[in-house]
């Protein structure tokens, strides 16, 4: 398993995680849990674009929000995303009183 976490305990647009793409099927289950009575206004971002260039970066990627934790999401949210993308991150919005946990697992390649 390929797993990846981040703790935040405040809002900001944040640094993107990267699945690895090479994983086939890809398939990526995408865990965001709100804790020790957080209260939050968020939502889930992926691009499709290439990161292997030392120019690229998270503010220079075309970003598209995941209808499934879209913009306001103020609970705990999963999504199964199964259509490859290169990075992921949250915009959190608002953040007061915990703390906003996202979980990222892949299973391994079955080719």
């Amino acid at each position: 398993m390929y797993f990846q976490q981040q703790v935040y305990s405040a809002p900001a647009t944040e640094p993107s995680l990267n699945p690895d793409t090479c994983i086939a099927p890809f398939n990526v289950f995408v865990n965001c849990v709100l804790s020790n009575g957080a209260t939050a206004s968020y939502k889930l971002q992926y691009t499709c674009d290439n990161f292997d260039g030392p120019l690229a970066t998270d503010s220079g990627a075309n970003w598209t929000d995941s209808t499934d934790i879209p913009a306001a999401t103020a609970t705990s949210k999963a999504s199964f995303i199964q259509t490859p993308v290169s990075r992921l991150r949250l915009v959190i919005a608002t953040l007061t009183g915990g703390t906003l946990t996202l979980q990222v697992r892949q299973g391994l390649s079955i080719n």
